[in-house]
């Protein structure tokens, strides 16, 4: 079974700390121990613990968007096209794929329905792009 990456990177101050693993480890961590991180690694650097959460947080699913947990096959569609990866036109395999990297599994079958519900209702803009069809929200959605 493929291991899919999760990561997220806080910024504190002029540092940087990234945590990278299984999602469900890496939010375990940020929940019950990212002052205790945060804590050592400003004293290995020598520097006091700062005052208050860190200045910015980026949370990325190694090259792809966050899917909300527990998102419906259409919810997981819509926040990977209304990304800033999904400003460019996305197969249904790319999409299906950034959909394994978050762990928000649907089979082939349903997410190429959705697809093509998403198509009709207006939602999606599809057309053939080589020998596969292409995604993107339509504009002003």
């Amino acid at each position: 079974m493929v291991e899919y990456e999760f990561s997220i990177r806080l910024r504190v101050g002029q540092r940087e700390i990234e945590l990278r693993g299984k999602r469900e480890e890496v939010l375990d961590i940020i929940e019950n121990r990212l002052d205790e991180i945060v804590g050592k690694i400003s004293g290995a650097l020598g520097s006091p613990p700062p005052k208050g959460a860190p200045s910015k947080v980026t949370i990325s699913a190694g090259k792809y968007p966050i899917i909300r947990s527990g998102a419906s096959c259409s919810e997981a569609v819509t926040d990977l096209l209304s990304s800033e990866w999904g400003k460019h036109p996305r197969t249904s395999s790319e999409i299906l794929e950034a959909m394994k990297a978050n762990a928000v599994l649907f089979p082939k079958t349903t997410l190429s329905g959705v697809l093509k519900w998403m198509t009709r209702k207006g939602k999606l803009r599809r057309w053939k792009k080589g020998t596969s069809y292409v995604y993107v929200f339509r504009k002003g959605d």
